[in-house]
């Protein structure tokens, strides 16, 4: 390994979620790779951070494509920048609810020859006590990112998944030409970018990190975990997530509810006038 490779951080926060960006990059600062220079790509529609300066962040314009736009499209958004990150030794992606609270060192993530240069989170190890066919895999036999029961060893989280640059974009170009054919064809898989990268690692043997790198803050266990994935629910509220997911940005029932709040005004109001 070269002593002092060059890495590159990806990083999605549109819409609300770049309330996130501040405490993923000052923790990262901190914490992530103690010691190395890290440059961060960050794909966000939020005009204060692409009109801020900071020196090793790259902020790109990406329009909010809604749900489930900005993570179908996600190998769409990294494809833009190839040419940007062409000096890249090694590619690090993390989800927007990252947040690093324990010191990593390079070596803990960092790809190797030994996990066919990627590094994976899973959030179960016990391979023994894990039925494969409970995997939540794309199930659909003409989609792309098709996997079959009895298939696979490990499902994976596309929160986070690093490799050097060869590989990286060898997914990014693969995952994005696999969603493009399921779109013609009018299928959107289960779980978006999420099923894609695990077609695509189906019969790959990646370093494979475990929670202790990317614990669901609502989980209990670890207790020392290194990495947290904070709870949207949480930071957004779930009425947000559900109009999200639900295609709307407005207020559900609103209409209703200025009905029902206009026929109080009517029934009481002229008693208040006697």
């Amino acid at each position: 390994m070269n002593d002092n490779p060059a890495i590159a951080i990806l990083y999605v926060c549109i819409g609300r979620y770049s309330i996130l960006w501040n405490d993923f990059y000052l923790s990262a600062e901190e914490f992530l790779f103690p010691g190395y220079k890290k440059t961060y790509f960050v794909f966000s529609d939020d005009e204060i951070l692409l009109n801020s300066e900071i020196e090793n962040v790259h902020f790109i314009k990406q329009d909010n494509l809604g749900w489930p736009g900005n993570v179908l499209y996600r190998y769409h958004f990294f494809k833009k920048i190839e040419k940007k990150l062409e000096n890249m030794d090694f590619i690090f992606f993390f989800n927007g609810n990252y947040i690093f609270v324990k010191p990593i060192e390079i070596e803990e993530l960092l790809p190797n020859e030994n996990g066919d240069y990627w590094t994976t989170l899973v959030w179960h190890i016990n391979e023994q006590k894990t039925d494969i066919n409970n995997f939540t895999y794309e199930r659909n036999p003409e989609s792309k990112a098709f996997v079959p029961f009895g298939e696979g060893k490990r499902y994976f989280q596309s929160g986070f998944y690093a490799s050097n640059s060869e590989n990286f974009w060898d997914l990014v170009h693969t995952c994005s030409r696999w969603t493009d054919e399921d779109l013609v064809k009018g299928i959107v898989t289960i779980w978006h970018d999420e099923s894609y990268f695990n077609k695509y690692m189906l019969n790959k043997n990646p370093k494979i990190l475990s929670t202790e790198y990317g614990k669901p803050e609502q989980w209990k266990y670890p207790l020392d975990a290194k990495a947290i994935l904070r709870n949207k629910k949480t930071i957004f509220g779930k009425r947000y997530l559900k109009r999200l997911k639900n295609g709307n940005n407005k207020k559900p029932w609103s209409f209703f509810r200025f009905l029902f709040r206009f026929s109080v005004i009517l029934l009481f109001f002229p008693k208040f006038l006697q």
